[in-house]
């Protein structure tokens, strides 16, 4: 397994590093059964819109200063954020559509630092903000994780790059492993 670290630049808040991934040539270690590794076809990669895997695509390899490099393309095309999770080409995004950092924005959520911590917890965030200031509170969740989307990716005799090929079509910016021993694919988001 070659072993490539996603970095993620997202509205200023840095770098984010998490995942390894095999080689998409099948080297044989992923698969239940010993046989032969499903390779993944990068070509058929279907993200949601807001993720660009094609206008800094000849950026390739995550290591410095290419992820310089792909930061300062994306940023240039007008997206806040940049990883390699596309086959370890740039891939560019502005975030999520859905509104799930907002999630936490309700009275509930907002009504002190504890309940946003809860609120964004419960609804799969590693990290939060709090603010407050006389009557006004807000609570923003960042740093969406999921191991439940794709899940099912590193079934049979799928490659190690099945999930990271999974979390792009579902939608995330990155993408690694928890649960060693009993892998689970995990899908991130800054």
């Amino acid at each position: 397994m070659k072993a490539v670290t996603f970095l993620v630049a997202f509205l200023g808040y840095g770098a984010l590093g998490a995942g390894c991934s095999a080689s998409s040539e099948g080297d044989g270690d992923g698969g239940s059964d010993g046989g032969e590794e499903t390779v993944v076809d990068w070509s058929k990669a279907d993200p949601p819109d807001y993720l660009d895997i094609t206008t800094c695509a000849h950026i390739t390899d995550a290591a410095d200063p290419e992820f310089e490099q792909c930061s300062a393309c994306c940023l240039g095309a007008g997206y806040s954020g940049s990883s390699f999770l596309n086959d370890d080409k740039c891939t560019c995004s502005n975030g999520r559509e859905d509104g799930r950092d907002t999630v936490c924005m309700t009275e509930a959520g907002s009504s002190g630092v504890g309940a946003c911590e809860t609120c964004c917890e419960t609804a799969g965030f590693n990290g939060y903000s709090y603010a407050s200031s006389g009557q006004t509170r807000s609570c923003e969740c960042h740093g969406l994780s999921d191991t439940n989307v794709c899940a099912d990716s590193l079934a049979g005799n799928a490659g190690s790059d099945a999930c990271f090929f999974c979390c792009l079509n579902e939608g995330f910016l990155s993408a690694g492993y928890s649960n060693f021993g009993e892998e689970e694919c995990l899908c991130m988001d800054p």
